[in-house]
């Protein structure tokens, strides 16, 4: 059912209102009446209504008021239907200003017109509704790319500076901001005794909560790193916002998750970056000062550790990105295994640094429940025998612990690869033949194309000739072909307009690879099968 509030100071118009038509048959419930501005604003605070019908003149806040503080503080707002005694020039012209979709004279008002109103608003709605589908189904299929970039940067796995901003442009991320930082955050609370189905539950709800919480005081990017851990990249527009604001505004999210799920944060900021290329520099400071944790307590965000120092990594896993990327991209078990007992090697040798040590294996575990597909199962089943499962990392208190932990990790994810590879190649090729199909319009590319995959141009161009006996370029330019053959049997095209259309570099390329694939040019084809 729609909500509807009704707001208006005279008691008659309320109880006309309510009475005037049925608005079960339009299947609305009147969620509320208020008699002036505050209260109006209270029970849309609190009951969310879609739709809200206000007379212009109440009193404390009159309905313009209303409606220019529910566009300020919601997305979207609920639409408004503007009551009024007089018509006045003016009263409608700010009405139109602030989006109202209807303008109402009390005095003419009759069941007809309310209804017409109400029926234009409902189809607003609808269409709203049929909008914000379309753009949470395009997020969710974008959200691994999204995630898969976010841990690439927070992790320095890059391989230059190019090479990301072209991934950043691909997937329209907004960093463009002067100053950043990277805040490390770990949830706790009652939910970790529940069942895993409720735990992330609690835990996606607690995460959105807080993307939308900090977004209203800076632009933010969240990403989760597993069942209890998640990253934020702040992004400020001056430096003094960058100092001052960072703190303020975890604590404030931190109280109010609390309040909510009853859910504990936990936090720490990283040193000020001013390259959005560099945040992976901030967010090891954000996790050294983490592992450091001091005793300064705050209301319901138990420890906000500080630190405007950039640290240096003692296991530096640049030294080994090159290694990792190859082995999780090609699913190759040895080299995994090798670089593994590599880093285990480096940390075994600086027995005494535990901190460094549990950061080292933290960034591990992280890049295989990001990187790897079915991460988060296969991890639980390595350590399914664990109090904690994979989560029992955290409990780790000395290196050998660690190492240990480490040594686990290593045999189970090894095992559990060699056991699935020819599956996940199969699978991973499947879903790349899938985002060409969904991007045919676009200008794609093999380098640009791999990633957003998170693998080598090279290997992608071998699997590709592997699973479909051509390039990735042919592939692609046949699928482009096939949705061109579909827009010239319509015939309400040009060959120019499918050329922009497909992404094709020029009418006259477009022409080249149909002739080269079908014989024959557009033209020729379209008249040919408009002839039949």
């Amino acid at each position: 059912m729609i909500k509807l509030l009704i707001a208006d100071d005279e008691p008659l118009v309320l109880v006309g209102l309510k009475s005037m038509i049925n608005w079960d048959e339009f299947g609305i419930s009147i969620c509320g009446t208020a008699r002036n501005g505050e209260q109006a604003l209270e029970i849309i605070e609190k009951e969310r209504p879609q739709l809200v019908i206000a007379d212009i003149k109440m009193p404390l806040k009159n309905g313009f008021e209303v409606m220019e503080e529910c566009r300020q503080k919601f997305n979207p707002g609920p639409l408004f239907i503007i009551l009024t005694s007089f018509e006045e020039r003016e009263f409608l012209r700010k009405a139109i200003t602030l989006s109202a979709i209807e303008y109402l004279i009390k005095v003419e008002l009759t069941p007809q017109s309310l209804s017409e109103a109400v029926s234009k608003a409902l189809k607003i709605l609808s269409e709203q509704n049929r909008d914000e589908k379309k753009s949470k189904e395009s997020s969710d299929d974008a959200k691994p790319f999204y995630d898969k970039f976010l841990i690439r940067l927070l992790n320095g796995l890059f391989e230059n500076e190019d090479f990301f901003k072209k991934q950043k442009e691909e997937l329209e991320i907004d960093l463009h901001w002067p100053y950043y930082r990277a805040c490390y955050c770990e949830m706790s609370g009652k939910t970790e005794d529940t069942d895993k189905r409720t735990q992330l539950s609690i835990y996606n709800s607690s995460l959105q909560m807080v993307q939308e919480t900090v977004g209203r005081f800076c632009p933010c990017h969240a990403v989760s790193l597993d069942l209890r851990h998640f990253a934020l990249i702040l992004c400020f527009d001056t430096l003094e916002k960058a100092k001052n604001d960072a703190k303020p505004v975890i604590e404030r999210t931190g109280a109010l998750i609390h309040n909510y799920f009853s859910v504990t944060l936990s936090a720490a900021c990283g040193a000020i970056t001013d390259k959005a290329f560099t945040i992976g520099s901030s967010f090891y400071s954000a996790r050294a000062a983490f592992r450091q944790k001091n005793s300064q307590l705050y209301t319901y965000c138990n420890t906000f550790t500080w630190t405007d120092q950039k640290k240096e990594s003692i296991f530096d896993l640049s030294i080994y990105k090159t290694n990792f990327a190859k082995a999780f991209e090609e699913l190759n078990t040895e080299a995994l295994n090798d670089t593994i007992s590599q880093i285990s090697d480096c940390i075994e040798l600086k027995a005494d640094m535990e901190i460094q040590a549990m950061d080292c294996a933290c960034m591990i575990l992280y890049m295989a429940l990001s990187f790897l597909p079915e991460g988060e199962e296969i991890l639980s089943e390595i350590f399914a025998d664990e109090q904690d499962g994979y989560r029992s990392l955290y409990r780790k208190r000395t290196t050998p612990q660690i190492l240990q932990w480490l040594e686990k990790f290593r045999a189970g994810i090894c095992q559990a690869l060699q056991n699935k590879k020819q599956n996940y190649k199969t699978g991973q090729i499947i879903k790349i033949r899938q985002y060409i199909e969904a991007n045919i319009n676009k200008k794609l590319t093999l380098n640009e194309t791999a990633g957003l995959f998170g693998i080598s141009p090279n290997y992608l161009g071998q699997q590709f000739m592997k699973h479909t006996n051509c390039s990735f370029n042919e592939y692609v330019n046949r699928a482009k072909i096939e949705e061109a053959k579909k827009l010239l049997r319509q015939n309400d095209f040009k060959i120019y307009e499918i050329s922009d259309r497909l992404g094709f570099e020029s009418s006259f390329y477009f022409s080249k690879v149909f002739k080269k694939q079908c014989g024959i040019s557009p033209r020729d084809w379209a008249d040919s099968i408009l002839n039949k």
